[in-house]
């Protein structure tokens, strides 16, 4: 035991997003007494020396502590929870915080779609008996009356854009923003154009903007944020969304600006997270994936990484590959539960990692990293998954490590593998089925009966470690 490198190990699983669970079991469990009395005694950013001559720990600190324990807790949940409730708790929150969190509710009203935000107003209403428009309507300050519009709206999806009226509109909008007598927001002209009108509408209004004036609106309206807001996140929500992303980073960041990080992940996942991850790597020239793994700890730092991996392959991989044929079951020993929800509509999944060891390669039992084809690592550990330059290993070859030998009925529910192709030695197995034309060969070997006796018996272990395993993308086996 080395105390010294102990307390060092120590405070830096206290001090980030979320907190270093295994760093403080393994330091924790081994400790005696007089290892947390050195500790408290040489952590004074963590402990006070109490006139009562004990070592008391800081308030603040343990309210901060708390906070950060939270995070996992709270990343699990908003994952697990329908978009409409969590949008609408967010709203609630937004609301019940006051007029620093109003950037929230105009967030939410204007990078969702009508349909979402419908959903969200629904949701609001049966968690708490009332409506957003009635909540909003009471808010104080001169915002009130763009907030109350922009959540109350449905806005037309089509791609319909009258040019004539983006252009007049973008007159409308300059002669509000250099009229230094009344903000913008408080003009029904603006209000009805930013609640009203399409986003693609909008789009065309601001390049009528900069037509005529020769500059971004953002340029004119630093002084005006609600209404930058608003424009940033119906025009361009990507910019936005990485913006309020690396405030989040920021370390004279507060409690508020911090929880953009969740939350951002979670509601844009499934959604538009590519294009932020590409956004955010244009602007701050560091990859998003990079920069929560130097920030966040622990259990809450594996499982942004882990959906951010997942969106950081689909950035990079080639179109024609995104939706080849593919498995995804693969088991590790470290612990993280990672659900995926049906965010917005689309297919749901679960996928994670948790349960056999390595997947029981024919390599020594090391795994085979899906990223650079290495053994003796996985993709989460894999270095190369920050370097956008590399090209990743062939996706399109396919291997099967399990075989039985006889038909098999088997009645249980388990969660989807997201396998698009399967093989069988009954078509009857199969509801619905389409033979392969493909060029591709299936080799089948045949063994001893006891060999595939053990086979067999393997394989009854691997179904029982599907109930309780949850699906990852790095395959253990392939489609054939």
């Amino acid at each position: 035991m080395d105390p010294p490198n102990d307390f060092e190990a120590l405070t830096k699983a206290f001090s980030g997003f979320g907190v270093d669970e295994d760093s403080m079991v393994s330091i924790l469990g081994k400790w005696h007494l007089e290892h947390l009395e050195s500790f408290r005694k040489r952590t004074p950013k963590f402990f006070l020396e109490d006139e009562r001559l004990f070592e008391r720990w800081d308030d603040h600190h343990i309210a901060c502590l708390t906070k950060e324990f939270m995070r996992f807790k709270d990343i699990v949940v908003q994952w697990i929870m329908h978009p409409w409730e969590r949008d609408a708790r967010l709203v609630h929150e937004a609301i019940s915080k006051g007029p620093q969190a109003y950037g929230l509710l105009i967030e939410i009203a204007c990078t969702r779609s009508s349909e979402e935000l419908l959903g969200a107003r629904k949701a609001y209403q049966s968690l708490f008996d009332q409506s957003i428009e009635d909540v909003a309507s009471r808010l104080e300050g001169i915002e009130r009356k763009l907030l109350v519009a922009l959540v109350s709206s449905y806005r037309y999806e089509g791609l319909r854009v009258n040019e004539g009226i983006a252009r007049s509109e973008a007159m409308t909008l300059a002669i509000a923003v250099k009229n230094v007598d009344k903000n913008p927001i408080e003009d029904d002209a603006i209000v009805r154009i930013l609640t009203t009108r399409s986003k693609l509408h909008l789009k065309a209004v601001v390049k009528y903007y900069k037509e005529i004036f020769g500059k971004n609106i953002d340029e004119d309206l630093d002084t005006l944020m609600s209404l930058k807001e608003t424009l940033q996140c119906l025009c361009n929500p990507q910019a936005y969304f990485s913006k309020v992303l690396n405030n989040a980073f920021k370390d004279d960041a507060d409690e508020n600006t911090k929880e953009a990080l969740t939350r951002v992940i979670m509601t844009r996942s499934n959604v538009d997270m590519k294009e932020i991850i590409e956004e955010f790597d244009k602007q701050y020239k560091i990859p998003l994936t990079q920069k929560i793994e130097d920030v966040a700890l622990g259990n809450y730092k594996d499982f942004l990484t882990h959906e951010m991996m997942i969106q950081h392959q689909l950035v990079f991989l080639p179109t024609d590959l995104q939706n080849s044929p593919s498995t995804n079951v693969a088991y590790r020993r470290s612990f993280l539960v990672v659900l995926s929800n049906a965010n917005h509509g689309g297919n749901c999944h679960f996928r994670g990692h948790h349960g056999l060891d390595n997947g029981g390669s024919s390599h020594g039992n090391k795994p085979i990293c899906q990223l650079c084809g290495k053994i003796g690592h996985v993709v989460v550990k894999c270095y190369k998954r920050f370097d956008i330059s590399f090209s990743s290993v062939d996706l399109t070859s396919y291997q099967a490590n399990i075989a039985f030998t006889s038909n098999f009925a088997d009645h249980e529910w388990y969660v989807d593998s997201s396998a698009t192709n399967h093989i069988t030695v009954d078509m009857n197995n199969l509801t619905i089925k389409v033979d392969y034309i493909g060029n591709e060969k299936l080799m089948v070997a045949y063994e001893s009966i006891q060999a595939c006796q053990m086979m067999e018996e393997l394989l009854g272990q691997v179904m029982e470690k599907l109930l309780e395993a949850q699906i990852h993308e790095e395959p253990s086996f392939g489609a054939p």
